[in-house]
């Protein structure tokens, strides 16, 4: 489902604050505007619900040690990535897309594989920054693919 399969009512003071709407997402207005957005209790079922904690604190520690320049100081030693990542956004979006593609969730949200994910990611970093380095095992498509519009 995309974002604009949502169903957002916007509050009508003038109707004691019942929700009113055309049934679509209204993006020329920001909420700060007064306006009160929600998406539509009758479809939030079928709408995927928020990560679990455990895959949200993966993704907030491993931005944090990328941010850090800490994320496998093992394979990294040595390397100053952050400059040839955060310079352009395109070799930090794939660090994320390699992190996000790799990682692994069970059915109870928990996160089975972060170690894995993040050295994944590494390997990329490492392989822009040291041209000599081969990333063992290869990537492979999915691991490097880029998904949304």
């Amino acid at each position: 489902m995309s974002y604009s399969d949502l169903v957002v009512r916007e509050a009508d003071p003038q109707n004691g604050g019942e929700a009113r709407g055309s049934g679509t997402a209204d993006r020329t207005a920001p909420p700060s505007q007064g306006r009160q957005r929600s998406v539509d209790p009758a479809r939030h079922d079928v709408l995927m619900g928020h990560l679990s904690v455990d895959v949200r604190a993966s993704l907030r520690f491993f931005a944090f040690y990328l941010a850090n320049g800490t994320i496998d100081v093992d394979l990294l030693d040595g390397f100053d990535y952050r400059p040839a990542l955060f310079q352009f956004g395109s070799p930090l979006e794939r660090v994320f897309a390699i992190y996000t593609n790799v990682l692994q969730v069970d059915t109870n949200g928990e996160v089975l594989n972060d170690g894995d994910a993040q050295y994944r990611a590494a390997q990329w970093i490492r392989s822009c920054c040291d041209p000599t380095y081969e990333v063992e095992p290869p990537f492979q498509a999915w691991e490097t693919e880029l998904h949304g519009p």
